[in-house]
């Protein structure tokens, strides 16, 4: 769930304030819950996109629930499917040492992807119908 205050700043902040809250969120995270493993400088790259995608999908535009699922789906495939498998692949080959396939760390994660997906499009609309007046009303 730690989609939601990317996508709530992507929002508000527009592109580069959603891309910095999605970097930064990632960081603090990495600092404070690593559980010994190695900080990966392209994760961090990855979240910033993100933040960046919701920033310049949904920043200061009429929203929709289409336009919201959309940019969700696209946001998943793209950046969480995509880019952070391949970093995946590349964590386990050059930090950890270990071979891993990119298709058994693709396949892995489209089961979570088919459940995280709706979730996701669920969560940002709800963000807009409950959260866009009070965001409208700060000036953000």
């Amino acid at each position: 769930l730690g989609f939601f205050p990317v996508a709530l700043a992507g929002m508000a902040l527009g592109p580069i304030g959603g891309g910095a809250v999605g970097a930064l969120a990632d960081f603090f995270g990495m600092l404070l819950f690593s559980r010994g493993d190695v900080y990966f400088v392209p994760f961090t790259l990855c979240e910033f996109l993100y933040g960046v995608g919701f920033g310049l999908m949904l920043g200061k535009l009429k929203l929709s629930g289409w336009r919201l699922a959309v940019c969700a789906a696209v946001q998943f495939v793209l950046l969480n499917l995509c880019l952070n498998s391949v970093f995946l692949y590349w964590y386990y080959q050059l930090v950890l040492g270990k071979h891993k396939g990119i298709f058994v760390i693709l396949g892995s994660r489209l089961l979570a992807a088919a459940i995280n997906l709706p979730v996701q499009i669920l969560g940002v609309c709800a963000i807009e119908k409950y959260l866009k007046k009070p965001i409208e009303k700060l000036g953000w």
